[in-house]
């Protein structure tokens, strides 16, 4: 279907109070997807203990604990 006309988008009007709750959804919803992701990185095995991650960090970056 060839379309000639412009297509119009609907317009939302929404207060700042109710968009600020969507936007606070949001971050916890993220935070819950990123804490899922780590739960199953430990569960399988794909992490290592926070000492021993800082101490490598630590010499890449030639830095002293």
């Amino acid at each position: 279907m060839n379309q000639t006309k412009r297509t119009r988008r609907p317009v939302v009007l929404q207060d700042a109070e109710s968009y600020q709750q969507i936007l606070d959804r949001l971050d916890r919803l993220e935070a819950v997807a990123a804490i899922k992701v780590g739960i199953a990185a430990v569960e399988e095995g794909r992490s290592k203990p926070a000492r021993k991650a800082l101490a490598v960090l630590q010499e890449k970056l030639g830095v002293s604990g």
